[in-house]
């Protein structure tokens, strides 16, 4: 079966598109209820990691990081957290996670810390699929300034299938596409000069003395 590819927009309004799926297609430009404890927890918590505080020093790679992964996740059987997982329970296959376009995949360390500090609240029903969805609608926050919110509803269950095939089959290569000296002439603005190999000068020649015509006698 043939893969689709996709060019850097598409890619660009993909992960647009899962955002929205995420969110369950309702972006707002209001903050969602700051009151809510498992809202407050997650933002918290994605806002010192990317942000840093007193006592830890953030890292803004972060922020990046938990918004392709839920792209990740969302684009390879919807957003059911199955991106998350490290084997299947039903047959301990390669999961998405390992996968090879997954590679470079980061977040999930937040992830655990979030669901543990759920867990520890009295929240331990909160799935890992809502988590991601909450995280990086978060983290799209922080790295805008604020400008970037949209609510986002919970719901989300966790998926039990995972597969690297799958995820192989169905998302875009890390890698730009190498392009070939076709395609890279036909994306030279027209009119614009193209590079020429160097020459070497041409040899330089004296002229030689003109003589007038002769003339009949």
């Amino acid at each position: 079966m043939a893969t689709a590819k996709l060019s850097g927009a598409g890619v660009v309004a993909s992960l647009c598109f899962c955002l929205l799926l995420a969110a369950g297609g309702k972006p707002v430009a209001a903050a969602a209820d700051g009151d809510d404890r498992f809202e407050r927890t997650v933002f918290e918590l994605v806002n010192s990691t990317i942000r840093g505080n007193s006592t830890v020093k953030g890292d803004p790679r972060v922020g990046p990081a938990l918004i392709r992964l839920l792209f990740h996740d969302c684009w390879v059987n919807g957003c059911d957290g199955s991106v998350l997982l490290d084997e299947t329970p039903a047959d301990g296959a390669r999961t998405e996670k390992a996968a090879a376009k997954s590679v470079g995949l980061g977040g999930f360390d937040l992830i655990d810390r979030i669901k543990a500090e759920l867990a520890a609240s009295g929240d331990s029903a909160a799935s890992c699929a809502d988590i991601l969805a909450f995280a990086a609608r978060d983290a799209a926050t922080v790295l805008s300034g604020g400008r970037i919110r949209y609510a986002v509803a919970r719901g989300r269950g966790d998926g039990v299938a995972s597969s690297a095939a799958a995820a192989d089959a169905a998302l875009p290569s890390p890698a730009p596409p190498a392009a070939s000296p076709t395609s890279r002439r036909a994306s030279q603005p027209e009119g614009s000069a193209r590079p020429t190999s160097p020459r070497s000068p041409a040899p330089t020649r004296s002229a030689s003395p003109t003589r007038p015509p002769s003339r009949a006698a």
